[in-house]
């Protein structure tokens, strides 16, 4: 056999070794990519669902105070029952669970790039809600603790908080849309399904979208405009949400 009849089938054997060596490395490589992924959707998909109800909740208490005020400013003997409320609601804030799915989302980052701006949107959702409810919630213990019906100050602060009951639901459905693009990114490949996204009943209501200019997660209505809010990571404190209905 000539030598370079030899030569060329080493040289086959050596590239078949590459090819093998190569096509598992890449295969091991997407196969930790995979388990990291699902190991970061686990997570956020229990702290999300954890601070979709601590929201629900929330805004839930907050329409029964609302009511349990305005009772007890015509019959003061429901004192203990709006002492035993507002008591309830100071201690089931769901401030830590908020703080927990934005830390995970910046955590993720690299696994899931498309969040890295809806994070700040999310936060700033967030700061509203909690400046409302704990301007509400301070109100209304001073009040019960003097013993006094509610003032002019309180009952603002109040309904303050009950107007901001559509955005706390908005900001649950927004979580749910987040869910659902993260369960598609991360299971899709391999159940070749894709959960379908919200749609929502109005035109003027928000949702999540990816945007194919920048490849990142927006807040939009029905018509395709987008809703984020102009922040920044230095801006300091929340900035009013500009969609019409809330």
């Amino acid at each position: 056999m000539p030598p370079w009849w030899w030569i060329a089938g080493e040289a086959l054997t050596v590239l078949g070794w590459f090819a093998v060596f190569g096509f598992r490395a890449i295969s091991q490589t997407k196969a930790f990519l995979l388990q990291t992924r699902k190991e970061a959707w686990k997570e956020l998909h229990s702290a999300i669902l954890e601070y979709q109800s601590g929201i629900v909740a929330d805004a839930n208490q907050v329409q029964r105070l609302s009511r349990t005020f305005q009772a007890y400013n015509t019959s003061p003997q429901l004192l203990n029952k709006a002492i035993d409320e507002v008591t309830q609601w100071a201690s089931n804030s769901p401030q830590a669970s908020g703080a927990n799915v934005l830390f995970l989302l910046e955590n993720f980052e690299t696994l899931f790039p498309e969040t890295s701006s809806i994070r700040l949107q999310f936060a700033n959702i967030d700061m509203l809600l909690q400046d409302r409810y704990s301007k509400a919630r301070a109100g209304l213990l001073q009040q019960i603790i003097s013993r006094a019906p509610p003032d002019a100050a309180c009952e603002d602060a109040l309904a303050d908080a009950v107007n901001l009951h559509a955005l706390a639901f908005d900001q649950v459905a927004l979580l749910q849309d987040l869910l659902t693009f993260l369960h598609n990114g991360v299971f899709s490949s391999i159940t070749k399904y894709t959960v379908p996204e919200r749609v929502p009943v109005r035109e003027n209501e928000v949702r999540l979208s990816l945007r194919k200019e920048d490849g990142k997660l927006h807040i939009v209505d029905g018509h395709g405009t987008v809703h984020d809010a102009p922040l920044t990571k230095t801006t300091p404190g929340p900035v009013r949400v500009d969609w019409t209905y809330c």
